[in-house]
């Protein structure tokens, strides 16, 4: 009975560190992200975006300010696919 106990606790120690979620952040240009399959979605929008110091237009109605915190599923893709992923998927939120 020890030994079964022994072995469970050895196979839950040896599988718990795959399932942690990763906190990785990357600094990737928000172009990529633009120009990439599934970009093509925001364009439908009719709504232009402003990222940093980027110049813009006198804003004409203001619809407030959000915050979202979009995650993706990261299984089978490259870290950089999966940033743009989230990062449409947020976009595309508000």
């Amino acid at each position: 009975m020890k030994l079964l106990i022994g072995s469970f606790m050895v196979a839950l120690l040896m599988f718990s560190a795959q399932t942690s979620a990763r906190n990785t952040r990357l600094m990737l240009p928000i172009s990529d992200a633009l120009s990439s399959r599934g970009s093509d979605k925001l364009e439908r929008e009719k709504v232009d975006f402003y990222f940093g110091e980027q110049q813009h237009p006198p804003i004409a109605e203001s619809f407030g300010t959000y915050t979202t915190n979009r995650k993706t599923n990261a299984f089978a893709k490259k870290d950089k696919t999966a940033c743009e992923w989230a990062f449409l998927s947020a976009m595309l939120s508000n």
